[in-house]
């Protein structure tokens, strides 16, 4: 089964060859016209080489009918594929516009509570600097580092959901890492208000 005439490996596009097929004909036309005009009238192998000339012109002529059909056909053909892979380009853009926002959306979630947590880390980390207040005072403290967590880890557990939903791999590990950070410093906080409760009992 014979295939598509290759150029470079790659398949000939149909328009490429229907043109080169009306330029040959296109060009035998020509010549046989001119040949018909101007073979000399003058004697019996003139007159028959012209009529020939004239009759093989005008075969040519239905054939460059036909071709000129076909190049039609083949560039309608083109101008079909080129519309399919422009509305696939558009339809594309539209996605990658949506998902932008969504990742932008879900970027600035993430970046808001990773700067909350940052803080409240620092302050996990700084409780040093209460260590020589009273009970109540360091109690109080440890007390509002809780109430500033509660709300960022359901925050960070409902953009993890939200990042799987959207099939954003990358920001589902950004917010499971910032609830191993946050229950690190959670259990921090957990440990020093036991030390606290157990020294007010001595």
């Amino acid at each position: 089964m014979a295939g598509k005439a290759k150029i470079g490996g790659a398949p000939r596009a149909e328009i490429v060859t229907a043109a080169e097929a009306l330029e040959h004909a296109l060009s035998r036309y020509e010549a046989l016209t001119s040949e018909a005009q101007t073979a000399t009238l003058a004697t019996r192998k003139g007159i028959e080489r012209a009529a020939r000339a004239t009759q093989d012109a005008a075969l040519v002529g239905e054939e460059l009918g036909r071709l000129v059909a076909s190049l039609a056909h083949s560039i309608q053909s083109m101008s079909e594929r080129q519309a399919a892979h422009s509305q696939s380009l558009v339809d594309r853009a539209q996605e990658i516009r949506a998902r932008t926002v969504l990742l932008q959306g879900l970027d600035a979630t993430f970046g808001g509570l990773a700067e909350e947590t940052a803080k409240i880390n620092a302050d996990v980390q700084d409780f040093a600097r209460v260590s020589e207040a009273s009970d109540e005072t360091r109690v109080n403290f440890l007390s509002s580092l809780r109430d500033r967590m509660a709300p960022i880890v359901v925050a960070a557990r409902e953009l993890a959901r939200a990042a799987d939903e959207a099939s954003f791999p990358e920001v589902v590990k950004q917010a499971d890492a910032l609830s191993q950070t946050l229950a690190s410093a959670k259990n921090k906080v957990e440990l020093a208000a036991k030390r606290i409760g157990s020294s007010s009992h001595e």
